[in-house]
């Protein structure tokens, strides 16, 4: 199982809500150098970010020790060895794993040393495009919010400042990523492959936020950037703070049927109390739908696009790229909500305390990240002021993730009283066995007529025993689905 004894589960919670503490106190850098190596490593607001993130997924999905120390490296390296070092451990594709390693390589040499020092008073002198190029394809060969992580560190802090230009192809490449991937997701049924392919697009949609960051700031134009700085910590949280929900959830369903298929998921949720609940919240994060954080996440990125100060085709063909891969996204997410709903229940899958402690803790995370999108912000503000200044991450102007809480759960409340079959408790429903009918006709009318009579008897006691079908609610919660998007819609459009 994800879930582990102790020091899998409860070490990293804890260390993860000390720098969560850390954070909201304003992530005063701390560093220190490595006796006798001249190397050094830093834990500041960026890198602190992304550690508690970390140390989250760690506790759902218990990485192994090799990637655990990969990612621990990275995100603490303060020159180029270490990070090197860490995303050497770490890997890469399945049949070149020393890919990443090698771009970065590269890149340091484009940069002139591995000292960030040094890379910082070089990168004036650099070929940007190859820069780019090249971190570009080691954040993607990483994925996940590592891979987020190193663009991050590497663009936008090591070698800013950078040309005015230089936040377009870190849009493009996102969005890709952000497609393919959900492209993936949607065609796979291999519940691992699937999993891995949703972290993977919201990787992209970080890269995404990247990208308009680095184009707000190097164009001093602070809406895109802004922006970009939700999308990025909202799409980090998901993969890291949601996703792992599911794995969970895949976890049990492989454990409990020795199948690793999308089809073994069949009636899982409805065996796990906690577990099906805290699925459901995922799955309609993952959906982008409404009040998930998926969509504040699809919400800033199709303002921060409207706002880029680029050319207008680059902005139509990212937002056309992340709506497309919005519709895949929830399409995988209904996907995996109706495998795990229906279907036969196994009966040897059962939620352990430690499963019930996580589904809390990570259903917890995806409603506040959902309703409350503030806090994220505020836990981010530190790597915010590191990678874009004076510029805070947006609140979404039109939207009020609360509001369109309490709306969705009025609605549901008011179709669960208008959808309740009226029944009594007790009450045995018998069969029809065609026997004589209660009430004979008298034996002196003619045989045609008592013929009759008992067939009108047996009509009437057959439609007194049948129950009138239920209404169908998915025309009328699509109106009103409709109704409520259409309000968003007006909301945002000026």
């Amino acid at each position: 199982m994800f879930a582990g004894p102790v020091p899998r589960v409860l070490l990293p919670l804890a260390v993860a809500l000390g720098l969560l503490a850390w954070l909201l106190a304003g992530a005063p850098a701390v560093a220190a150098g490595l006796p006798g190596t001249g190397l050094a490593i830093e834990l500041d607001g960026l890198s602190g970010f992304f550690l508690t993130l970390a140390l989250l997924e760690r506790a759902a999905a218990g990485r192994d020790a090799r990637t655990l120390a990969g990612t621990i490296l990275t995100l603490l390296a303060a020159d180029g060895m270490i990070l090197l070092a860490g995303v050497a451990l770490l890997g890469g594709p399945r049949r070149l794993p020393g890919l990443p390693a090698l771009l970065l390589l590269a890149a340091f040499a484009l940069l002139g040393g591995l000292s960030f020092d040094a890379m910082r008073l070089a990168a004036e002198t650099v070929p940007e495009a190859a820069l780019i190029a090249l971190v570009l394809a080691a954040a993607v060969a990483i994925g996940g919010p590592t891979g987020t992580y190193l663009a991050l560190r590497l663009l936008l802090d090591v070698a800013s400042p950078l040309s005015s230009w230089a936040g377009t192809p870190v849009i493009l490449a996102g969005a890709a990523m952000a497609l393919i991937a959900a492209a993936a997701a949607c065609g796979t049924r291999h519940l691992p492959h699937l999993l891995d392919a949703l972290g993977r697009s919201l990787a992209g949609f970080a890269l995404l936020g990247a990208g308009m960051v680095l184009a707000g700031t190097t164009n001093d134009v602070p809406a895109p950037a802004a922006a970009g700085l939700a999308v990025v910590l909202l799409a980090s949280l998901i993969g890291a703070g949601v996703l792992p929900v599911w794995r969970i959830v895949a976890s049990l369903a492989v454990t409990g049927t020795g199948g690793t298929a999308l089809a073994g998921l069949g009636g899982v949720l409805r065996m796990l109390p906690l577990g099906g609940l805290a699925a459901l919240i995922a799955g309609l994060t993952l959906a982008l739908v409404p009040p998930g954080a998926g969509f504040m996440m699809l919400w800033q990125a199709f303002a921060g696009l409207q706002a880029l100060p680029a050319n207008p085709l680059v902005a139509a063909a990212a937002a056309l790229a992340i709506a497309v891969s919005a519709a895949l996204l929830a399409q995988t997410a209904l996907r995996l909500l109706a495998c795990g709903l229906n279907g036969a229940s196994p009966a040897n899958v059962a939620e352990g305390r430690w499963e019930r402690a996580l589904f809390a803790v990570f259903g917890l995370l995806s409603v506040l990240a959902g309703i409350f999108p503030a806090l994220v912000f505020a836990i981010g503000a530190p790597a915010a002021v590191l990678l874009a200044g004076t510029i805070r991450p947006a609140a979404g102007p039109g939207y009020l993730p609360w509001a369109i809480a309490a709306l969705m759960a009025g609605m549901a409340a008011i179709a669960v009283l208008l959808l309740r079959r009226p029944s009594v408790e007790g009450h045995r429903s018998i069969a029809e066995t065609g026997g004589e009918p209660l009430v004979a006709p008298p034996a002196r009318l003619p045989r045609k007529v008592r013929a009759a009579i008992r067939q009108a008897i047996t009509l009437a006691r057959r439609l007194g025993r049948q129950r009138p079908a239920p209404p169908t609610p998915s025309a009328a919660l699509a109106g009103a689905f409709m109704v409520l998007i259409l309000l968003l819609l007006g909301q945002a459009l000026p």
